[in-house]
This record gives C-alpha cells, sequence and structure tokens, in this order.
C-alpha cells in the first residue's frame, strides 16, 4: 500500500467514548472504523490466505492440564512474513493499531502501561456448523504468565445475516439482561478488557444450515408442546441497543476452556505454541498451531471451501498486552465484580 490507513486520528477522536465506555462497561463498540472500501479489500485478502490453505483449525485450552479442545468449523492462523504480499491492508491495519491504540489509551488510563510491540493475534474463519466458543475469560490466569489487557476485534463481513448467528455475547452487568450481543458486521471493531469481561461466541451457520437448523427447532418444539412457539438460535431479543440483536445460544458452557488457539504473552518464558511480537513489521513466521497436523473427522469442513463465503464469519483479534503486572486480573477494579459473578469457578 502507497499510504496508510489514518486509524490514528480515528483513535484520538474516539478517545472520550472510548475510554468512558471501557471504564463503565467493559467494552467499547465502533462501527465505520476503516470505511467499505478498506474492509472489503482486506475482506477479499483474508479470504485469498483462507484459500490458500494457510489456516489451521482452532482449540480452546483447559488451563489445568493444557488439553486442547478442536472447534469444529473454525479455523485460524497468525500473519507471517509471507502475508505481506497477500494481505498487505491487514498487515498495516495491524502495524497501525499497535502504534496508535496504546498511546491513547495508555493517557486515559494512567496505570494500563499498554505496550506498543508486545501482542498476541488470530486471524479467524468460522464456516458455519454451528461454530462458536463457549462462555470464557481472554486472560483466565493473570501475570506473570500471562499479560493481556484488552482484547480488539475487527469483523469484516458485510451483509452479515444475523439469521446466520455468529454474535458475541458480552456479560457486562450484574442485573439482568445480564449481556449484551454483538454482531459480527463489516468494518466493527470491538474492544474489551481480556482479563474481566466474560464473553463467548454463540454458534454461526451458513444460509443453508440456517435453514435447516430452525426447521429441526421448530419440529422440536412442535413435538415437545404443540403449544409454544419455536424458538430458534436466531430469535431477536430487546436489548436496549440498536446495534447490537441477541440471540438465544444452545452453545455448553465450559467454564475450564479460554481462547487460546494462538496465545501470547510478553513473557519470554511463556512458551503455549506461541510467541510475542515486535510491532516494527516484523511478524513472527513460525506461528502455525500444532493443529496443522491435527487429524480431525471436521478438518474437512472447509479450508478449501472458499468459492462460496459470503456466509463465512472472519473475525481479527488482536490483544495488546499490559507491562503494568499489577492491573492485569485485578482484584480492587470495579469491573472484577463481573467476572466474579459470571465465572465463578476461574475468580
Amino acid at each position: 500500500m502507497d499510504r496508510g490507513l489514518d486509524t490514528g486520528q480515528q483513535f484520538r477522536d474516539m478517545q472520550a467514548s472510548m475510554a468512558a465506555a471501557l471504564r463503565s462497561q467493559g467494552w467499547f463498540m465502533r462501527d465505520g472504523l476503516l470505511g467499505t472500501d478498506t474492509c472489503l479489500r482486506i475482506r477479499a485478502e483474508v479470504a485469498s490466505l483462507h484459500a490458500s490453505g494457510l489456516f489451521a483449525q482452532s482449540y480452546s485450552e483447559v488451563v489445568e492440564t493444557g488439553e486442547k479442545i478442536w472447534r469444529q468449523g473454525v479455523h485460524a492462523m497468525e500473519l507471517g512474513p509471507e502475508t505481506w504480499q497477500t494481505a498487505p491492508t491487514l498487515v498495516v491495519y495491524l502495524a497501525e493499531l499497535m502504534r496508535e491504540l496504546p498511546p491513547v489509551l495508555n493517557e486515559s488510563f494512567q496505570e494500563l502501561h499498554l505496550s506498543e510491540s508486545i501482542f498476541g493475534h488470530k486471524l479467524a474463519v468460522s464456516v458455519g456448523a454451528g461454530s462458536h466458543y463457549p462462555k470464557h475469560l481472554d486472560n483466565v490466569s493473570g501475570a506473570p504468565s500471562d499479560t493481556r489487557k484488552l482484547t480488539a476485534i475487527y469483523y469484516m463481513n458485510p451483509g452479515w445475516d444475523s439469521k446466520n448467528g455468529g454474535a458475541i455475547r458480552l456479560y457486562d452487568r450484574l442485573e439482568k439482561p445480564q449481556h449484551v450481543d454483538v454482531e459480527p458486521m463489516a468494518d466493527r471493531l470491538l474492544l474489551f478488557w481480556s482479563d474481566l469481561l466474560v464473553h463467548e461466541v454463540l454458534p454461526s451457520w451458513s444460509s443453508d444450515q440456517n435453514s435447516n437448523h430452525k426447521s429441526n427447532n421448530d419440529n422440536n418444539d412442535n413435538n415437545t408442546n404443540n403449544d409454544s412457539k419455536s424458538n430458534s438460535d436466531n430469535s431477536s431479543s430487546s436489548h436496549n441497543n440498536d446495534s447490537k440483536s441477541n440471540n438465544n445460544s444452545n452453545s455448553n458452557n465450559d467454564d475450564n476452556n479460554i481462547d487460546n488457539s494462538n496465545h501470547n504473552s510478553n513473557s519470554s518464558s511463556h512458551n503455549n505454541g506461541n510467541s510475542n511480537h515486535n510491532n516494527n513489521n516484523n511478524i513472527d513466521s513460525n506461528k502455525k498451531s500444532d493443529s496443522s497436523n491435527h487429524n480431525h473427522d471436521n478438518d474437512n469442513d472447509n479450508n478449501k471451501n472458499s468459492d462460496d463465503n459470503s456466509s463465512h464469519r472472519y473475525a481479527f483479534t488482536v490483544w495488546l498486552t499490559s507491562e503494568n503486572l499489577g492491573c492485569i486480573v485485578d482484584r480492587r477494579d470495579p469491573q472484577f465484580r463481573l467476572r466474579l459473578a459470571h465465572f465463578p469457578s476461574k475468580s
């Protein structure tokens, strides 16, 4: 690319609202971050990467045992030197995010000390078939083993149909409703505290799968109770937020699992099959998950099927780390009560 994406000005313009939202509810959302044209360009780049076979099956990891829970229908990869030619816009976005966002947030949160050079990231594609992530925290254990503090997710799904599911459910309050669902709409940026905000990703379906899934649910409901109205996984709710739609989830809330398919921290001794990254456009190349060698019955559920990818859910996650170990999983933080309420077994 000949020029940057000007994300720095964007972050400065939304500094006040970003800080207020993170402070009050633990998350912040911004639509229209890069513009439609740029978002579509990134989407095309990611689709090309997916079609090339660079993705491997994603997994979550049980903290205590290290057991890997393989995720059907979810493929992930990290960016490497070979990515620049195929996905230059995505690489520029990553570089600008790490250069521009930490200083802005560090001004608003003096104790935060977000690093501009040490981070983790994951590029993920969900291809339907009910693919999801159960209820979890990105950073369960906290420092010094894990210094991730802020999760930043960028979505690139133009014309996303809410009936296909795939929303991220954020458990952001104690009173009912206790959560809000954020759909993976194109050009949407979502930020939340990695160590405090409990969340899950609801099942996603391709358009034809959604029709079959809804039909099956309708039949089951009718057989169970003729007087009841059928509820598919994609029934809407009246949550008070015009940019989010609520989806009922049938996912299994596995409290032992954390989203760790490409886990990263700034501790050089923390080796979880991943590594730290320096944000001087040097992006590690040997980051392919060992899941690439995992012979799973569902491995064919789509590293190749990118010809018709309109129902694929694309997300790029970056984990920003803190150099202040005292602010990670800080029980004095007012928002720690959310973690305690929604994820007590890990608090």
